[in-house]
């Protein structure tokens, strides 16, 4: 198995503008909207650097009741893999639950379950140029 790298740490917030805002501001950080996760029902937006904040946008969803019950943190560590699916069957054999999958046009993904892996979600990632959450990001946060 080989990870290249952390590809992007993801954090749960109450409001995601306002947090892209304070980190932007406080620690010079350049955050943009991506909004292809709206269809998610979350409001997200991306560092250059690897870091993301995300906000529920349905009340009802399982992530507004995460950020309710856990409150505000790290939700998600996302690890950039060469061979996703010998990474896959690797965490697999190790006795942790797979719990989404995703093929898309300029990336792969799997997620683990945060049972699994001590409260945080695992995502392995497999794409081969530009990270695909910093092709075409929407409108910067000042």
């Amino acid at each position: 198995m080989r990870i290249e790298k952390i590809d992007h740490v993801s954090i749960r917030v109450k409001d995601a503008r306002k947090a892209a805002e304070q980190f932007a501001a406080a620690f010079g950080l350049d955050f943009s909207e991506f909004p292809e996760l709206r269809e998610t029902g979350l409001l997200s937006f991306v560092e250059t650097n690897g870091i993301e904040v995300v906000q529920p946008l349905d009340e009802d969803s399982p992530f507004a009741k995460l950020l309710k019950e856990k409150g505000e943190g790290v939700t998600l560590i996302a690890l950039k893999v060469t061979d996703l699916d010998e990474c896959v069957a690797h965490v697999k054999a190790h006795g942790i639950r797979q719990i989404g999958f995703e093929n898309a046009s300029r990336y792969r993904t799997a997620y683990f379950h945060p049972a699994d892996c001590h409260g945080i979600m695992m995502e392995l990632i497999e794409y081969k140029s530009k990270h695909p959450m910093l092709n075409g990001v929407g409108k910067k946060v000042k």
